[in-house]
């Protein structure tokens, strides 16, 4: 009965009885709709026991639509080990998503797949999602042209366990604006290439920030992160971690740990060669009871600037910077403060400038 509906390309306004709960045996497809709207009025599709599907409903080839009010339940307890997605998207143009619940996944909540642009998603939550250590919340991938946005969304889970909030990994542009997460033990935002912008996020229990790593970005500009419980965990030591960038700028982070272990970096800027981490600007920033350094310099261009740079490790035995040999010279640091008596700046190998 859904699918039937739902596979009419003709309809051009299709509404559900409000609050309604399906039970989905089958991957339901969308497809083809055109200047269209669906309001499921909060109605659940919940995924039965030992289900052989591998997602509860995808968007496909779907141009100028609305979509509205849908909860989808994986019911992760009755499907342990399965490879499983909540919402799939692909190949969409111009399609505006409203107050969506992904909830109880085993693989990802949201996943973007190529050819999706002019996609926005607004006020929507992935509630629950456990996977192993690659999935994601919310994973977005695509081509050059590609371009999604998510705008006020929710990530939390029961349990403080792995997984990143948003995977990016599309070529194209990502703009991830005000979120809302909890016990998320990788990073918020992991991003593997293209032009991210990321803006007003406030997290508690939470494993690291941003990591920009494996491939050439075209750039990350964020603005506005706060976190508090600052945890990390095993492979996530650092709030924000750079190891390949064209570009990065970051003006606003305020975070604070309530206990030491594995929250070791503030900022890990870890190339392999100078030159690997282009255009970093990094201003106004506090960070309280990192376990290691503040700032660990490594791979940098002599583009490099950090401003306004507050650093209270957990102890006074721990400095502020450490500047490693394969950073160029000049780098500069300006407005370097800490609230921590006789904490220390390291300056070995490599060269740096405080002012």
């Amino acid at each position: 009965m859904i699918q039937t509906a739902l596979s009419n390309a003709s309809y051009k306004h299709i509404t559900f009885p409000a609050g309604l709960t399906f039970t989905i045996g089958s991957l339901i497809t969308v497809k083809n709709l055109d200047h269209a709207t669906i309001d499921f009025n909060g109605c659940t599709f919940i995924v039965p026991d030992s289900s052989a599907n591998p997602g509860v409903i995808r968007f496909t080839e779907c141009s100028q639509v609305v979509i509205n009010d849908l909860i989808v339940d994986g019911n992760k307890d009755g499907n342990v080990g399965a490879d499983q997605y909540g919402f799939e998207f692909y190949s969409n143009a111009g399609m505006t998503i409203n107050n969506f619940v992904a909830k109880n996944i085993t693989h990802h909540g949201f996943w973007c797949l190529v050819g999706n642009v002019g996609i926005k998603f607004y006020d929507c939550s992935a509630l629950n999602i456990y996977g192993y250590i690659s999935a994601a919340e919310i994973y977005l991938e695509g081509e050059e042209k590609s371009s999604i946005e998510f705008h006020n969304t929710i990530v939390s889970r029961d349990q403080y366990t792995s997984n990143q909030a948003f995977y990016c990994n599309s070529e194209g542009s990502v703009i991830i604006d005000r979120v809302t997460a909890t016990n998320i033990a990788g990073y918020i935002v992991d991003v593997r290439r293209g032009t991210i912008n990321i803006n007003d996020i406030s997290v508690d229990h939470f494993g690291g920030m941003i990591i920009a790593q494996k491939y050439t970005n075209a750039g990350v500009v964020a603005t506005n992160l706060i976190g508090t419980n600052w945890q990390g965990r095993a492979g996530v030591d650092a709030i924000i971690r750079i190891l390949l960038t064209d570009s990065f700028y970051l003006d606003g982070l305020t975070v604070s740990a309530d206990k030491v272990g594995w929250n070791n970096y503030a900022v890990r800027l870890s190339g392999s060669k100078p030159g690997d981490i282009v255009g970093v600007v990094i201003k106004n920033i506090r960070v309280d009871r990192y376990n290691t350094y503040g700032l660990l310099l490594a791979g940098l261009d002599d583009s490099a600037h950090f401003d306004g740079i507050k650093l209270n490790p957990a102890t006074s035995d721990r400095p502020l910077i450490r500047c490693e040999s394969t950073v160029t010279i000049p780098q500069y640091v300006t407005r370097l403060s800490s609230d921590v008596n006789n904490a220390g700046i390291i300056d070995l190998p490599g060269m740096l400038v405080v002012t």
